[in-house]
């Protein structure tokens, strides 16, 4: 007990002080830190609800994206919620915008979703991304300017008073 006292701080020290086993110490700061049965499972309804409709937002990065699922799936997993190599790798393929799916499609087709780490997908999917933004800039830099210089004739410079 008095091991776990001297790890808590002021306000969590209050909390538990009327606690008479370590034991009882222990079960009260799970309840104050983790919730009653109730709320983890509302949690888990709430989170398992966000990994369902989860999508990579428009002008959403690579990188961004994978943060965004990853905080769900790792909120998931104290809850008793995992999912299998093979979800994840098809949730994440899948909630790519519409300009993905050509590449989506090359992966699924292309590699064992059940073996490849999710890490190694997102490489992929954000070496591509970096292809697509160098394709964009190319494509800039080679498309014809246009001057907005005016053209002069012999006769304006003739018929202009001269000063």
């Amino acid at each position: 007990m008095n091991v776990l006292y001297n790890a808590l701080d002021a306000n969590e020290s209050t909390r538990v002080k009327g606690c008479i086993s370590a034991k009882e110490i222990w079960d009260k700061l799970k309840e104050i830190h983790e919730g009653s049965d109730d709320v983890r499972e509302q949690k888990k309804s709430l989170l398992v609800a966000k990994y369902e409709s989860f999508k990579m937002e428009p002008h959403e990065n690579i990188d961004k994206m994978y943060c965004k699922f990853n905080d769900i799936v790792k909120d998931l997993e104290p809850l008793g919620k995992e999912y299998s190599l093979d979800k994840k790798n098809r949730k994440i393929l899948n909630a790519l915008s519409k300009e993905w799916d050509a590449k989506a499609i090359a992966i699924e087709e292309a590699k064992n979703l059940n073996s490849i780490p999710i890490e190694s997908l997102i490489n992929s999917l954000t070496y591509y991304e970096l292809k697509l933004k160098a394709k964009v800039v190319d494509d800039e830099e080679a498309r014809p300017r246009r001057s907005i210089a005016l053209k002069t004739s012999q006769e304006d410079d003739e018929t202009a008073p001269s000063i």
